[in-house]
């Protein structure tokens, strides 16, 4: 069953959130305090291809929390802003563990692609920072929030989805005209991965048109994965023969149909079953008169 639920309502932007989680609270504060003290943690905790070639393995998630201080002060009040704002929201919609799960895990892979680009370009300088997972908490905050409007410099209104489109190019560019593979690769991989869990944890879509296909394939594999062993829903009776009375009742039936046909389309349904949807269809139009 999917552990969220996207929101199709407009929303109003707000330039902070009503409820911060306390889990949250401590995230940032952690982010905050390990930063301070990044001139001595920092040859430690920093991503680097000597570190791990020295098995200093807990690089791949100790480089989100240190930000060269006070050098990148400014990077780090804003990564905390954003983490901040977008991370609370998303915590109303999602589980505290899936949270995390899609903080660490999206930072863990951005640092394994970051690693693999300084192995394979020779790179030596070290990925920093919480900006891979912040990264994949505003992919998941857009799919959830497509028609969310938000003020560009707090002035100009733009919907939400316009956002990660804007990030992502804007930083391609920037990191291309800079040879920047390291960062390059960190951010991709945390987008990636902001996307699939979405669309895999919340059984839902994103907004873009041109991933619809990819999408309805993944949402169709986990279908049939959390089905087997069981009667998939094209096969379910609608009706007992024995008694007669139906299996499901009319709300159910309808709420199974509509999952269905969002999965397989409406063609896949069998004549029994569309004419139970009619039936159905034309009996509340009757109880709303």
């Amino acid at each position: 069953m999917p552990v969220c639920a996207k929101n199709f309502i407009v929303m109003k932007t707000s330039f902070t959130p009503s409820r911060t989680p306390l889990s949250l609270k401590i995230l940032l504060l952690w982010i905050f305090g390990i930063s301070a003290f990044s001139y001595y943690l920092g040859p430690y905790l920093a991503l680097t291809a000597g570190g791990i070639r020295h098995l200093y393995l807990w690089q791949f998630a100790s480089y989100l929390f240190v930000h060269p201080f006070p050098a990148a002060i400014i990077h780090l009040a804003f990564n905390l802003y954003l983490i901040w704002i977008f991370g609370a929201s998303l915590m109303e919609r999602l589980h505290p563990r899936l949270f995390y799960f899609l903080f660490f895990g999206s930072g863990i892979t951005a640092g394994l692609l970051a690693w693999c680009a300084m192995i394979g370009f020779h790179l030596f300088s070290p990925l920093v920072g919480s900006s891979a997972p912040l990264y994949a908490i505003l992919t998941a905050w857009v799919i959830l929030n497509p028609e969310a409007r938000m003020l560009l410099f707090f002035a100009v209104p733009f919907k939400a989805r316009y956002l990660l489109l804007g990030l992502i190019g804007f930083n391609l560019l920037i990191d291309l005209s800079r040879s920047d593979w390291i960062s390059l690769s960190a951010y991709i991989g945390a987008t990636l991965f902001g996307y699939l869990f979405t669309v895999i944890a919340c059984r839902t879509s994103s907004p873009f048109s041109f991933l619809s296909g990819l999408e309805n394939g993944i949402l169709r594999s986990i279908e049939r994965l959390t089905h087997v062993g069981k009667t998939p829903v094209r096969h379910t009776k609608i009706y007992d023969f024995k008694s007669g009375e139906p299996v499901l009742n009319d709300d159910q039936f309808m709420d199974a149909m509509l999952a269905h046909i969002s999965l397989y389309g409406e063609d896949s349904l069998t004549p029994e079953e569309k004419k139970r949807m009619q039936r159905i269809s034309e009996k509340k139009s009757l109880d709303k008169k």
